[in-house]
């Protein structure tokens, strides 16, 4: 049960969750919020409360090489730091030989937003928002209803939609914003730049700033969950 919802505007990526958690036959709104940032990235999970914790505490993004594009970068370096902090974390698991987890992610980098789904499969939405959690339907269909609105106030009547319409999803909202600019240049690195990179690997300079939004909110139907 959750509700995460994602909003690309130019080079700023709108993330907003909503605040259920279910335990058992109780649901219950949780104090810690669902979409956080660890590094230059902005992370928003539906699902087991063990994922938040997982990527909130104890994953370290790994730095991306300069020769990677960010796509090959996410589908690699990432997603495989990603995985074994949710082996360790004693979150993934293994059915016939399938490894998985209980949830999924959407994640802002860079003026992109990645959704990350239950069997580690790694997308990006062409119409320029997403959502995750059992609101996620209802959740997109406000999206594109309210395509002509500002991005903070889709986000919010998203959210809000899916907890009027769905059991699960409870208010509070937290709504934050990436402002950082998209990856420049050509997606394949050029023969120059492959060549300084195996010589001499160069961090990559990269300036975020995060906006936390206090959002007001409606109370609406009474439900829970994460």
């Amino acid at each position: 049960m959750t509700c995460i919802v994602g909003v690309i505007e130019g080079e700023d990526v709108y993330l907003g969750g909503d605040s259920a958690l279910s335990t058992g036959n109780e649901v219950i709104a949780q104090k810690q919020p669902k979409v956080f940032l660890n590094g230059e990235f902005l992370i928003g999970c539906a699902g087991s409360a063990r994922i938040h914790q997982l990527l909130c505490y104890a994953f370290v993004p790994p730095e991306r090489p300069i020769a990677k594009d960010l796509q090959s970068y996410m589908a690699t370096d990432f997603l495989d730091a990603l995985r074994k902090c949710f082996k360790d974390g004693g979150l993934a698991h293994k059915e016939a030989e399938v490894e998985s987890y209980y949830g999924s992610i959407l994640i802002a980098h860079r003026g992109r937003l990645f959704h990350l789904g239950s069997n580690y499969s790694l997308f990006e939405a062409d119409c320029g928002y997403d959502a995750v959690g059992t609101g996620a339907e209802v959740a997109k269909g406000a999206l594109y209803a309210t395509r002509s609105l500002p991005p903070e106030k889709r986000v919010l009547l998203a959210l809000e939609s899916a907890a009027e319409h769905v059991e699960g999803v409870r208010p509070p909202f937290t709504i934050e914003i990436l402002h950082g600019s998209a990856v420049p240049g050509p997606e394949e690195p050029t023969e120059p730049e492959l060549a300084e990179a195996l010589s001499e690997p160069v961090a990559e300079p990269v300036e975020t700033l995060v906006e936390l939004r206090d959002v007001p909110t409606t109370p609406s139907g009474e439900d829970h969950r994460s």
